[in-house]
């Protein structure tokens, strides 16, 4: 398995939010350039690749972030 973690001290995810991020063009920064394709494009490729994306956050504590995927499957005939 392969893990990439994130974490940051910012003002985190309102509760309201957190159901919508992965949503297509749903953004919480459209006045500064947010367009909403970026978490919603990330978790539609980590399912292609039969991986997984989590985060926790709480409010004015910031947010930890993981993206799961399982290594890449070997070609047939391919060799070690």
């Amino acid at each position: 398995m392969v893990v990439a973690e994130v974490m940051d001290q910012g003002c985190g995810i309102p509760p309201e939010a957190q159901e919508k991020i992965f949503e297509l063009y749903y953004t919480t920064k459209s006045d500064k350039g947010g367009s909403g394709i970026g978490l919603a494009q990330t978790y539609q490729i980590m399912q292609w690749h039969y991986g997984s994306v989590e985060f926790d956050s709480i409010v004015g504590a910031g947010r930890h972030s993981a993206c799961d995927c399982p290594p890449p499957r070997k070609a047939a005939g391919q060799t070690p």
